[in-house]
């Protein structure tokens, strides 16, 4: 009879520093890491997405035409590409936000003075935030610095939900900036980079061996 109890011998080898590395050899750890290497591939599109539409006025949350700014009823819902208000232009990718949304925000005095003068004028903190949508995107969807990238990311969507999660009409205790910071943060900890990414390659050289926070 098969003892459902006894547990399976473990295949493997402690590594030199006494800790357990990673193995695929269960079948369940294999199902499971590609499931937390698609969606560490959706989460670094999310971050893509979000830059290219700030960086090039893609329609999304940038340049599109509003019933405020149309000549013509017809243009209203359309995309203006490039606009004045697209990062290539000169545009800010942090105003808009924190001059309305944290201004209706119990904590938005917090973050509310990070805005440039006007939408149309870029500060450092507009350079940091498009900086660290890039570097999210681009770890992310490569599997390398998995980890760096997706706990600061992390950290980053906890501030923006801090910054603009408007008490009592929103939701102050979940937004989805709160669940996908939950979903990185598993991300990280399933090394995730391993599966559909450069993950192996990456932590297989030596420097990055020997230095776990930059898996």
């Amino acid at each position: 009879m098969v003892d459902l109890v006894a547990p399976r011998p473990s295949t493997r080898v402690p590594s030199a520093g006494g800790r357990t590395p990673i193995t695929d050899d269960d079948p369940a750890l294999r199902r499971s890491g590609w499931v937390w290497g698609l969606l560490r591939l959706a989460m670094g599109w999310v971050f893509l997405w979000a830059f290219l539409d700030r960086f090039f006025g893609l329609g999304f949350g940038t340049c599109r035409i509003t019933a405020r700014v149309a000549n013509d009823p017809s243009q209203v819902g359309g995309i203006d590409y490039l606009c004045d208000a697209s990062f290539l232009q000169g545009g800010s990718a942090i105003h808009g936000f924190l001059t309305t949304r944290t201004a209706r925000s119990a904590t938005g005095d917090w973050f509310s003075w990070m805005a440039p003068d006007n939408a149309a004028t870029q500060n450092i903190w507009d350079l940091i935030f498009m900086f660290a949508l890039l570097g999210a995107a681009v770890t992310l969807l490569l599997g390398i610095l998995v980890r760096l990238g997706a706990i600061g990311a992390a950290i980053l969507l906890v501030l923006i939900h801090l910054a603009g999660s408007v008490w009592p009409t929103g939701d102050p205790f979940l937004t989805y900036q709160l669940v996908y910071a939950v979903v990185l943060v598993g991300i990280a900890v399933a090394d995730a980079g391993r599966f559909l990414g450069f993950g192996r390659w990456w932590t297989s050289l030596p420097l990055i061996e020997r230095a776990p926070m930059l898996h």
